[in-house]
């Protein structure tokens, strides 16, 4: 393979790690093209599918929830007349489908044995040209997306994630309730899923890529074959997002002990020049686990959360910058007060050598042994072909990190951790 990725294989009791992974962009014509890596050291193959601009920012206003109802009825399989069956023969085949949306994208995810490429295939294409014939399964699918909805209201993450969206995204159509409401759910109806299919899931907005043991020519025919039993057209927008941010202060009472607090700023795409800067710079701040900063500071010196973490929630255009810890309700208002100090503390101090050499060890090592399977490499490819990001960004990924001076580092924590502008959420029983 090549790319910083590794291969793990079993050889007399030894374990070779290749170095870089080794993909290809295959062009099928001006407009489509796939991402395909070759690797015959298991007889896997692992399908991702993405149609990007098909999530569920596009659920019309009147019917909110389709997309989630959809979602379920693919996790059921309840895309032909015999569901039972369409399990079975999942599972005789030891076939694994996985399905999820957000926002913007829905994703499907196919790995089985390469013997079982043609039933795999068959199973693609019932969920692809599905019949959506039983209204029962219709109300149930409705009854459970609302019961989880009501579930989660309990949640504070799910109860803080909501929030964010709702002020974040205000205005725009990323900031839709997926779950819609007892209202929204009675307007859907059989015919509207297949709506759905026709308008949203097209050869124009279809993303592949693949791994494992298939040769070229066949992850291309594949490909073609998918693509035939999609609609020629795509023509839906929603409102985006344009990075009209306001910051907030925001507190949710939730009758829990535990109180959530999520802080959050916008950021730059994933397929940005100078996002391993900021990617690096996460990493030292909170996204080392036990190691960062935070961690140190919130939990190991002062004992006020189990854990705390930093992240990027990442968008097709761009991405959040996100902060969240747990703690009790009597150290809610000392854990803001400490997080806030510790981030103000960051930008203005910046970060050492000894934070930076540590962190290029770890995300270049780990990178390599990450990639150990068929299926972390195609959803990785994947995810790079939806958010554009470049071949050679990809194929350079571990040498830039290296590159990166000290200085370089900072200079992005400052544009990171900004912290007069840094929004905050709290959940809990305050």
């Amino acid at each position: 393979m090549s790319v910083g990725v590794a291969t793990l294989k079993n050889k007399q009791q030894s374990v070779e790690v290749k170095s870089v992974l080794d993909f290809d962009i295959v062009e099928i014509d001006t407009e489509n093209s796939i991402y395909y890596s070759y690797d015959d050291t298991a007889p896997i193959i692992s399908f991702d599918l993405a149609f990007k601009h098909a999530g569920y920012a596009l659920d019309n206003d009147k019917k909110l929830g389709i997309t989630y109802v959809l979602l379920y009825l693919f996790k059921s399989s309840v895309v032909t007349e015999n569901p039972e069956e369409l399990q079975n023969f999942l599972e005789k085949y030891g076939i694994k489908l996985e399905f999820s949306v957000d926002q913007e994208n829905f994703y499907i995810s196919a790995k089985a044995i390469s013997t079982y490429k043609g039933q795999v295939m068959q199973v693609l294409q019932q969920f692809l040209q599905p019949e959506f014939l039983e209204q029962k399964s219709l109300d149930q699918a409705k009854d459970n997306v609302l019961q989880y909805y009501e579930i989660n209201k309990g949640n504070g993450h799910f109860v803080a994630n909501r929030t964010i969206e709702e002020n974040l995204f205000e205005g725009t159509d990323l900031a839709k309730n997926p779950y819609g409401n007892k209202e929204t759910m009675a307007n859907i109806k059989l015919s509207d899923l297949n709506d759905l299919m026709e308008t949203r899931f097209t050869q124009k907005n279809i993303n592949f890529a693949v791994s494992g043991n298939i040769s070229k020519d066949e992850a291309i025919e594949t490909y073609n074959t998918i693509r035939e039993w999609l609609s020629p057209r795509y023509d839906l927008k929603y409102k985006p997002y344009t990075n009209e941010y306001i910051k907030i202060d925001k507190t949710v009472k939730l009758e829990k002990e535990q109180v959530i607090i999520k802080a959050y700023i916008p950021s730059i795409a994933k397929n940005h020049n100078n996002f391993y800067k900021y990617y690096i710079a996460n990493y030292i701040v909170g996204g080392s686990g036990l190691t960062s900063i935070l961690s140190q500071v919130l939990r190991e010196e002062s004992g006020l959360t189990y854990s705390v973490n930093s992240y990027f929630d990442a968008y097709n255009e761009f991405s959040v910058w996100m902060v969240e810890l747990s703690t009790d309700k009597k150290n809610y208002k000392k854990a803001i007060k400490l997080l806030k100090e510790t981030l103000t503390s960051i930008s203005q101090d910046g970060l050492s050598q000894e934070d930076l050499d540590r962190a290029k060890k770890y995300l270049v090592g780990s990178f390599a042994i990450y990639f150990n399977t068929n299926e972390k490499v195609s959803s990785y490819l994947l995810n790079a072909k939806i958010k554009k990001i470049s071949p050679s960004l990809i194929r350079s990924r571990n040498s830039i990190i290296n590159s990166y001076s000290l200085e370089e580092i900072n200079q992005a924590l400052k544009k990171l951790v900004r912290p007069d502008e840094i929004s905050i959420v709290t959940v809990g029983d305050i």
